[in-house]
């Protein structure tokens, strides 16, 4: 097994480990949790980082190109978190609770610009 056979099974076993980490990404978007969602950002960021490491060290032109795909969509995804991370900052206690729990709360219409 040569070394550049051994880094990918480093790196699947780090891609297995880290797999669980996006449910704290979805917990944070269905509680409205700006912690949780921040943390999510740090993992999609730090995924975005081994995903450049392999990108930039990996002679494989079509694996170059899967991922520099990836890349882009997990670029597009952490701007989306960051834009819900900034309007959650704005919420009050109640009106986050009134969006759990679907009941009605009037309040001032927001324009959130996805891209």
């Amino acid at each position: 097994m040569c070394i550049r056979d051994r880094f990918y099974v480093f790196t699947n076993f780090v891609f297995l480990c880290l797999l669980p980490l996006p449910l704290i990404g979805y917990w944070g978007a269905r509680k409205f949790n700006r912690n949780a969602i921040g943390m999510y950002m740090g993992i999609v960021v730090l995924f975005i980082a081994i995903r450049v490491y392999i990108l930039v060290f990996d002679a494989g032109v079509l694996l170059q190109i899967i991922f520099a795909l990836i890349i882009l969509v997990e670029i597009w995804i952490l701007r989306i978190l960051w834009s819900l991370w900034q309007q959650l900052r704005d919420l009050t206690e109640e009106e986050r609770e009134a969006l759990i729990t679907d009941a009605y709360l009037h309040v001032q219409s927001r324009v959130m610009l996805i891209w």
